[in-house]
């Protein structure tokens, strides 16, 4: 099974798709401030974002080897592109990798679950493509409603990061989560 394959019966209403450099606009529109920014990439790009961040970023993606997969997320309906998802860090000596830069950028999209699918599509490529061992992610400690996403996945908390980034006067806390490969194939099998 190629990286770039989604099993069709994870998700009945979206597919992973490679993010290309025709995605960069899309990514732009959707990240207008520096708080979404922070967010969405925590302190990987400055704000304001551009095309040559995000080309630079794309450069060692989506290669032979990379050590990382951007995808952009399609909904099948109607071929709109409505969200982003990676997996980075690529490790596959220790057979791990983080999950980043999840978004639903497509404001009417949001709420309708297709996070979760996202979700399912790219750990099905971690886990059973990659065959790694072990997703971790960091998530800022306020967005419950990500966390609770992530542990419907079957991501656990595994520790807090205090204030370990600045926005403005403002520190933000990281919750660092993750998922072992024998847990998401019990949960999937359940």
């Amino acid at each position: 099974m190629s990286p770039h394959t989604a099993v069709s019966e994870l998700s009945s209403r979206i597919r992973l798709e490679p993010f290309t450099a025709a995605d960069i606009d899309r990514i732009l529109s959707w990240i207008d401030t520096p708080e979404s920014l922070l967010q969405w990439a925590g302190p990987t790009f400055k704000y304001p974002l551009d095309r040559a961040q995000l080309e630079a970023h794309l450069a060692s993606a989506n290669v032979a080897e990379p050590n990382r997969l951007i995808y952009k997320v399609i909904d099948d309906s109607d071929g709109e592109v409505v969200g982003h998802i990676e997996l980075s860090a690529l490790d596959r000596f220790h057979r791990s990798a983080r999950l980043s830069r999840v978004l639903i950028g497509s404001q009417t999209m949001r709420g309708q679950g297709l996070a979760a699918e996202a979700l399912n599509l790219i750990l099905n490529i971690a886990f059973e493509v990659y065959d790694l061992n072990r997703v971790e992610l960091y998530v800022y400690d306020f967005n419950a409603e990500a966390i609770h996403c992530y542990e419907r996945a079957g991501f656990r908390p595994e520790g807090l990061l205090r204030e370990v980034v600045r926005i403005g006067d403002d520190f933000w806390n990281v919750q660092v989560m993750g998922l072992l490969a024998r847990d998401w194939r019990r949960k999937m099998a359940s």
